[in-house]
């Protein structure tokens, strides 16, 4: 599995729509991709996680007030996502319970949330070993896919 990154330390320069259509693209072309949200942000994650909602019709029953992006927020904000790129800084072995299928063949995502941002403090306080606990993690998935798209932070990731 070879590994690309999405990275620069500065924000709102199109990392995510890059590692987004990148991962589209390639996957259209029947290449396995995996797609890791690597910013606590998660507008990646939100992103494919969005057609999922919007395809359930309690998406515009949950909308009182006619404003669908307000109720899209509340039920994302709401939603458990189960594990993220977050439980592997805890266990690299559980990386499998972190991948979600999406609404395209061949592309997975390993989503992100808030809980990145105390996770990467956490590592940063301890050992330092987030690097290592993140390839240990892709070794376990290393022959499910053929490239793993990292969608970076814009700060030091």
């Amino acid at each position: 599995m070879k590994t690309i990154a999405i990275y620069n330390i500065k924000g709102g320069d199109g990392k995510t729509t890059t590692a987004k259509h990148l991962a589209v693209g390639l996957a259209k072309k029947g290449i396995r991709i995996l797609l890791a949200d690597a910013d606590g942000q998660a507008n990646c994650s939100k992103s494919f996680i969005d057609k999922k909602l919007k395809r359930d019709p309690a998406y515009y029953e949950s909308s009182l007030d006619g404003d669908k992006e307000a109720a899209f927020i509340r039920r994302y904000m709401n939603q458990d996502h189960g594990a993220t790129i977050s439980t592997i800084f805890e266990s690299p072995k559980a990386v499998s319970s972190c991948i979600q299928h999406t609404s395209y063949a061949n592309l997975d995502i390993i989503p992100s949330d808030l809980t990145l941002y105390l996770a990467d403090t956490k590592l940063r306080l301890s050992d330092g070993t987030r690097e290592n606990k993140l390839k240990r993690a892709t070794n376990f998935i290393k022959n499910d896919y053929d490239y793993m798209i990292f969608d970076c932070s814009p700060v030091k990731s």
